[in-house]
């Protein structure tokens, strides 16, 4: 039995889903009429996939539902007793005790593209694909992942963030958290004159990364901190207008 992951009926949103028991058993119920399929996943955005598959395919089993009665089907999903461990430290290559690490299989199978495991590291749902906290001698272990490569992200409140791609599962790898940056500056409208207030968005679209500010009565002036080190997109909005740079 796979425990903990979770099974959904038709893919979308907002279907229905829960979480198998200590027996691998689930039951949906509401379903309306009609054919659906159902998938496994660890959390929303980590697919499992089932046994044998071809790359890229997660999209589970498909079922007829009829009103009045219940549909039994059975699951069969590749393995989910894999581990990466390893550590955090920092740039003086000291344990860092206080970061949350996670890690999800990395999207295969034809048009994905590249980062897309970094950005899915952000999106985390249900007890299955929850971040794990490293120990006083900064190590983790992250536990019930499927075979193949994933991508790792340790990170922590005002620490900045580290990534590794490509790990494969049974694999010890090493994350080193760099300290975290700003970006600062000023906000003006066409007529020189400062925006009385006005929101700030940073994003690093490789990596996923955003944030979203609002500043009020800075005379323009605006700093968002504890950031990870990237190339940013920074774009401004009041109601003066919008700018990019």
């Amino acid at each position: 039995p796979v425990v903990g992951v979770q099974v959904a009926a038709g893919g979308r949103w907002l279907d229905a889903a829960t979480t198998t028991g200590d027996d691998g058993a689930f039951r949906l119920d509401g379903i309306e009429p009609g054919q659906h399929r159902v998938t496994v996943s660890r959390g929303r955005f980590d697919p499992v996939r089932r046994a044998r598959a071809a790359d890229g395919d997660d999209r589970g089993e498909q079922v007829a539902v009829v009103a009045g009665q219940t549909t039994t089907v059975r699951l069969v999903v590749e393995s989910q007793d894999g581990v990466i461990t390893g550590s955090v430290k920092d740039g003086r290559g000291e344990p860092v005790v206080d970061a949350w690490v996670v890690a999800m299989r990395e999207p295969d199978g034809p048009g994905v593209a590249a980062g897309a495991g970094v950005r899915q590291t952000r999106w985390t749902w249900g007890r299955t694909d929850r971040p794990v906290l490293t120990g006083t001698d900064g190590r983790f272990a992250v536990r019930g992942l499927g075979p193949g490569p994933h991508t790792v992200r340790a990170y922590r409140r005002g620490g900045g963030e580290a990534v590794v791609e490509h790990v494969a599962t049974g694999s010890d790898t090493t994350l080193t958290l760099l300290g975290a940056g700003s970006i600062a500056g000023t906000v003006t409208a066409a007529s020189g004159a400062a925006p009385e207030a006005f929101e700030v968005v940073v994003a690093d679209v490789r990596s996923g990364f955003e944030r979203r500010e609002r500043f009020a009565r800075t005379d323009g002036a605006f700093v968002v901190r504890d950031l990870p080190a990237g190339a940013f997109v920074v774009v401004a909005d009041s109601a003066a207008g919008r700018a990019q740079a």
